[in-house]
């Protein structure tokens, strides 16, 4: 009567005489807009409730992603150098001691390699921080690449790298350490028409794991200072230093 369509439920009913014959239907209709207006309502909340829920999951999931990106960013500062791209100081301090763990526990040996470049403050004077730089990132690079890849080499601070190698008796170290040394003598960085040439200086020790590292690190470091202390661009191990009762100034 408004002139519009309707939704309506019929329910029909046969009539029966008493011959068991249809002989007439009764029909019973009633208006259902009403309810069949809020059926769709509800299926169209359920619809924008999917939505919104589909919706929700791909915020969570760029949110999420966005964290990890973050957090390994973070992990990446604290535990990296931005330089050289390297691991730091902090980290080789942390992984140092799952290794030395894992040394102690399987009873193999491990040699601790300190090197550092010579004459470094000069050439920063000479030709600039960005060159100093450009000296790091290659050296770190020359370092990293006669390294094995469950050797931990680490930008110890400054000009100075670290490496501990995992299942390397001192021999196997100073050997590579010679290698280091050789390599580094070998390079040559062009700046501003300037070809820069450096060496570096490489202290070895046979890593005790009776001792703390401190106590390793304190051997290694007085292994490289003597050796700077020697001429420079040179490798010197600590038991050899120790065998033939050199005496080892304390370094600054």
């Amino acid at each position: 009567k408004q002139g519009r369509p309707y939704w309506i439920e019929i329910n029909i009913i046969p009539l029966r005489n008493k011959y068991n014959e249809v002989t007439h239907f009764a029909a019973i209709e009633r208006n259902v807009s009403e309810r069949r207006f809020h059926i769709e309502q509800l299926a169209k909340r359920n619809e924008d409730l999917k939505a919104l829920k589909e919706n929700l999951e791909q915020v969570v999931e760029q949110r999420t992603l966005e964290l990890q990106k973050a957090t390994a960013q973070l992990e990446k500062i604290a535990y990296f150098d931005h330089l050289t791209q390297l691991p730091n100081r902090r980290f080789f301090i942390e992984r140092a001691s799952s290794l030395i763990k894992s040394a102690k526990r399987h009873k193999f040996p491990m040699s601790l390699i300190m090197c550092d470049i010579d004459d470094f403050k000069q050439i920063n004077d000479t030709y600039g921080h960005d060159a100093g730089d450009k000296v790091l990132i290659t050296f770190a690079q020359t370092l990293k690449s006669l390294t094995r890849e469950d050797d931990l080499l680490a930008r110890f601070g400054g000009e100075e790298f670290i490496a501990l190698l995992p299942q390397t008796p001192v021999e196997g170290g100073t050997i590579l350490a010679q290698r280091m040394c050789d390599s580094t003598e070998e390079l040559s960085i062009n700046i501003n028409n300037d070809t820069i040439k450096f060496t570096a200086s490489f202290g070895v020790v046979s890593f005790d794991n009776k001792n703390a590292l401190a106590n390793n690190l304190k051997a290694v470091d007085e292994a490289l200072y003597y050796a700077k202390a020697q001429g420079k661009n040179q490798v010197q191990s600590y038991q050899s230093l120790v065998s033939s009762n050199t005496v080892i100034a304390e370094s600054s």
